[in-house]
């Protein structure tokens, strides 16, 4: 999102736009963006500075970590951009870099489905969040040791 800096004064100037997620590269292989990234930019300058007060919303599927299932989770997300006048490049405030680093150092390192996901058993390979393990108690303890 590109924006000519004339055009921001202390009335606030509002943006929206859609952005693929392969435009800037955001899939990874446990992360898969489902739908466009919906992005919502006020822009508002104030005292040598513009403001730019971001929302976004975006639905992905996400691996856990611990069972290894495809979770669909929808995000939403507000923060603020601060730039000095001294920062901004040849009249023009471009944004889209910042709000892609944003969203991927918002990302789990460790995505899980559930906060008490049990995960898989590392004796029989079940899922213990639907199925019981069927180790014997001794195999189960020397695979963990």
């Amino acid at each position: 999102m590109k924006v000519i800096v004339k055009k921001i004064g202390e009335k606030a100037l509002e943006l929206r736009e859609y952005i693929t997620a392969s435009q800037w590269d955001m899939d990874s292989e446990d992360i898969h963006f489902l739908d466009n990234i919906f992005i919502k930019c006020r822009f508002v300058r104030k005292k040598g500075e513009i403001n730019v007060d971001v929302s976004l919303r975006f639905v992905r599927d996400i691996r856990c970590s611990r069972c290894l299932e495809w979770n669909k989770v929808e995000s939403h997300d507000n923060f603020l951009l601060i730039y000095k006048d001294s920062e901004i490049k040849q009249g023009v405030l471009e944004v889209d870099a910042d709000i892609r680093e944003k969203i991927l150092l918002d990302w789990p390192l460790k995505p899980l489905c559930k906060p008490d996901c049990r995960g898989i058993c590392p004796g029989c390979g079940r899922n213990l969040n639907r199925e019981k393990c069927i180790c014997n108690s001794s195999s189960r303890v020397s695979l963990l040791r």
